[in-house]
Formats: structure tokens, sequence, C-alpha cells
């Protein structure tokens, strides 16, 4: 289901920020050509409904948008969305379902059915968070198939996501946890490279952008591990303070370039990549919880020093919560900037 973050719920809204959402929202309707039998549902936050329906009727009256045939656009809140949703499908008159989230909403979570043929995923960003990404549930659904196993398999219908938009794996990681889980599956010369990675990680300091420096040792581990596991290794993407945008193949289905990441305003609205096998687009993201537990189950051999990273990680995650707290204060308003080293 769709998560809400509790920082992002005591933030005050500012109207400004509000302003900005529902002018990015109907600004980046207009740049469409929509096709007939469209569906649209702009997904922004709870405080800009109002405000963007109403810009929204008063953009449907402009040439380009009333001369589409059945095309229909609906706001809603994250929420909300899957009412939406089946409110479209109930319908049976949609081919097309395109979703546009605002870019202060970073979390979806979806369910559409076998009624809609074509379906796209659009993140639109602005001023304030142009840079972004949407996190969408790996384990939402399209005809019945988790999004995550999407590229796995060809499909008569079309998933299509733009840019800045990532698939959240979560805990899914997937065929590499089937590795054994002692060093005999391993050569000695492998067991103390990670070895020396693992250290080489205990050893970073815990300031600035320390997630830089987990770059080579966690990718040269991973490396290892996929190789003895028999799998297409691709090499490193990213990594955040959040998690890992990773570029391997798991269970059947790659974990491509982020080339795709590029800010929203820097393309044209429409511009999308097709989710499917063989097909280099769909970008993943593992939450470092997640990251931490598989290595902590294939190479527990190692549980030591991994469990000293993860602890690492999570007293720097703690501070970060109480640096939010201290600056929102317990009333839910806002008593200063909030800070942070990186």
């Amino acid at each position: 289901m769709t998560q809400i973050s509790a920082f992002g719920e005591l933030r005050p809204r500012k109207a400004s920020d509000l302003i900005q959402e529902i002018e990015a929202l109907a600004n980046y309707v207009g740049r469409f050509e929509f096709v007939p039998n469209t569906s649209v549902i702009l997904v922004c936050r709870h405080g800009a409904i109002e405000g963007l329906t109403d810009k929204i009727h008063n953009k449907r009256q402009e040439k380009a948008l009333s001369r589409c045939k059945n095309l229909s656009i609906r706001v809603t809140d994250d929420i909300r969305l899957g009412a939406v949703i089946s409110a479209v499908e109930k319908t049976e008159s949609y081919d097309n379902l395109i979703i546009i989230v605002s870019g202060f909403v970073d979390q979806l979570y979806f369910n559409v059915g076998s009624n809609i043929t074509d379906l796209r995923v659009y993140r639109c960003g602005t001023e304030l968070n142009h840079e972004g990404y949407l996190y969408v549930d790996g384990f939402s659904n399209f005809h019945g198939q988790p999004i995550l196993r999407w590229e796995a398999m060809h499909h008569e219908a079309k998933l299509w996501l733009g840019p800045g938009v990532v698939l959240n794996l979560g805990s899914h990681i997937g065929q590499l946890g089937r590795l054994s889980d002692d060093s005999s599956s391993m050569s000695d010369f492998d067991q103390e490279k990670i070895r020396a990675n693992i250290e080489k990680m205990e050893n970073v300091e815990m300031e600035g952008s320390w997630w830089d420096a987990f770059k080579a040792p966690i990718s040269a581990i991973v490396s290892i591990l996929a190789r003895a596991a028999k799998l297409s290794h691709a090499g490193y993407i990213k990594m955040t303070s959040s998690g890992m945008f990773v570029q391997y193949k798991f269970v059947g289905f790659a974990l491509f370039s982020a080339a795709a990441a590029v800010a929203v305003d820097t393309i044209s609205a429409g511009t999308a990549l097709l989710v499917a096998p063989g097909v280099a687009a769909s970008i993943y993201f593992i939450p470092w919880e997640s990251v931490f537990g598989w290595l902590n189950r294939v190479i527990s051999w190692l549980k030591t020093g991994i469990k000293k990273i993860w602890d690492k990680i999570k007293d720097w995650l703690a501070t970060c919560a109480s640096t939010v707290r201290d600056a929102l204060g317990l009333d839910g308003r806002s008593h200063g900037p909030v800070k942070f080293s990186a």
C-alpha cells in the first residue's frame, strides 16, 4: 500500500508550494497530445485538489484538449487513487490510462486491470523538487502482474515509465538471495575480497555524502555474488542516503541504466520508456535496510561486519529523524530550517 512519510504530513504546506504544484500539473497536461479513448489521472497533495480541478476545467476549454475524442481528466490524491482507477475501469470506455503524479508525492501504489491496454506513469516536478524521484511500489499491479516482474515476460499491454519514475523493490531483491549462506560456494580469493570491502565500509565516517564512499565496496561485493550465482552483471548506478539504484539482473528481469532519471523539465511531456523484455528502460530502487538484510542472508559468515555497518546507517537515520523533530517542534509547526550535512 502507499506509504505516507511522517515528515511529509507534518511539514507545513505553504500556499506558494500549492500554487506551484497546481500550475506545474496544469501546464504539464497542456503539453500532451492525447490520443482518443484516454483517461488521465492527476495525483497531487490533498490541499491542491480543488484548485487543480478548477484549473483543469478551464484548460478543457482550450482547442487542443476539447477536440480530443473520449478524453477524461480526473484529479485525486494518492490515498484515493485506487478508487479513481476503479471508476475509470468500470466505464469500460478507455484503452489508455495516463497517471501524472505531482513532484510533492514521492510514493505510489496502483492496481490497474485488463481493461487498460496502455498504461503510462509520469512524475511532474516543480522548481522545488524537479530532481527527485517517484518511487512506485514494485508490487503495484497491471493486468494481474506485479510490475517488478513486468520485464520478465512479453505482454500485449504496454507499460511506460516517465523520467524520474523508479520501481521500489523493497525487500524483493530476487534470485541472488538463493546463494548458499556458507563460504564454500566461493573461492578463497572472492571471500577475501568480500571481507576487504566489508572492512572498507566499516571504516567510513558517517558524515557528508557517506553513501558515495559505499559505491565501490558494495558494487564490488554484488559483482562477486552475481558472478557466483551465474547472473548477468551490468554495473553500478547510483547510491543515496535512502538506498541504492542498481543495474543487475535478478530473476530474469533487468535492472537497467538510470539514463531515464533526468529532470522532467528537460524533456517534452509524453516522453516515456517502455518496460519490456530486452528494453533498457526501468530503474529499480532498493532501500538500505533491504540491501543489508539480503547481504546478511547470502554472506551470513560475515554477519558481524554487516551488522556493524547497518547499525551505523540506522544511527545516522535516527539522527536525521531527531533533527526533523527538533526543527518542526511537537506542535508540527516549523521552528527553523531542517539542515543536514549532505
